[in-house]
């Protein structure tokens, strides 16, 4: 049986949620990929540890992919004695990576590579420059999308500062009869107002901050119109704002993080990743000094932070 069938069967056996599923046949399908989609690599740990940091250098990342690897040893082939005894190898190695994360996480320091892999406000604009060269007037042919593609993707991208929820988006235009479905992201055209907006519903805090609704740079407009136009003049099926390569597909998030890396390096000529551009923007230093006065703060009225925020801060206190 094939090895994703029957990883999904297994889970749905597990009672999941089918969006905690969908990621988890997404994860599996990155590493069958590295494989070439076959199970000798369970075999060897040692080696399949190695190619996997070479893939995924960043460790939160990493353990996602360990953590696979294990539910597919228990899943698949639970009754496997042979490779049941290799499981106790990745299983020890996803801890390690727990016990680096937790400690990496407490010193509150970007490791070398995030910085060097961090951009500047100003290379932001090189690059959007540069695509935005590239884009042609005629949209006759896949390459001449693809270009529009990248510029959107990475403007996109740069302005919201987000996770990559958004490249699975449906791309649609603003009617009052719409009907959302609340497990699909949309990117929506208005032709009325010449806006767009981004309605986030699948995202991983969905359950915390529920939907939300971003305005989006008006400059992206004529192009997201464009794009529309071009798709349905090419009879690109699906109705997704962003595809791979040959149209057929659309992106997914392992896809935008390499275009991300491919763009940087064409344009740049380094090596840039959407994770740096997150801790570079959450990095500011007036958003630094003011979490510090809150945790000097906490500590010294003797309450824990998320207290001092709750109870204790009341934003009409003090005008």
């Amino acid at each position: 049986m094939n090895i994703i069938k029957k990883f999904e069967e297994e889970l749905i056996k597990e009672e999941l949620k089918p969006k905690t599923i969908k990621n988890y046949i997404s994860d599996l399908n990155t590493v069958l990929d590295i494989f070439d989609y076959t199970i000798n690599f369970l075999k060897s740990p040692e080696e399949t540890i190695k190619t996997l940091k070479e893939h995924y250098p960043n460790v939160k990342t990493l353990a996602t992919k360990i953590n696979i690897i294990i539910m597919l040893l228990k899943l698949n082939y639970k009754d496997d004695e042979e490779l049941q005894k290799f499981n106790k190898d990745y299983l020890v190695f996803r801890n390690q990576l727990k016990n680096e994360n937790e400690d990496y996480y407490k010193q509150k320091i970007a490791n070398p590579k995030q910085i060097e892999q961090s951009i500047t406000q100003e290379e932001i604009e090189k690059i959007k420059s540069v695509l935005l060269s590239r884009i042609k007037h005629s949209t006759k042919n896949r390459i001449n999308i693809i270009n529009i593609r990248n510029y959107l993707f990475f403007t996109f991208l740069t302005y919201l500062r987000s996770r990559t929820d958004f490249i699975k988006s449906k791309l649609v235009i603003a009617k009052p009869k719409n009907n959302y479905d609340e497990n699909t992201n949309y990117i929506v055209i208005n032709r009325y107002d010449n806006t767009i907006k981004y309605i986030q519903n699948d995202y991983k805090t969905q359950s915390t901050h529920g939907t939300q609704e971003h305005n989006i740079d008006n400059d992206t407009y004529k192009y997201f119109i464009k794009l529309y136009n071009a798709y349905k003049k090419l009879d690109v099926l699906g109705g997704y704002a962003f595809y791979q390569t040959e149209l057929s597909e659309p992106m997914n998030c392992d896809n935008a993080s390499k275009l991300f890396h491919e763009i940087g390096m064409d344009i740049l000529g380094k090596s840039i990743t959407i994770q740096s551009l997150r801790i570079s923007y959450a990095s500011a230093p007036e958003d630094i000094e003011a979490i510090e006065r809150i945790n000097k703060k906490s500590k010294q009225m003797g309450h824990s932070t998320q207290t001092h925020n709750k109870i204790y801060m009341k934003t009409n206190m003090n005008k």
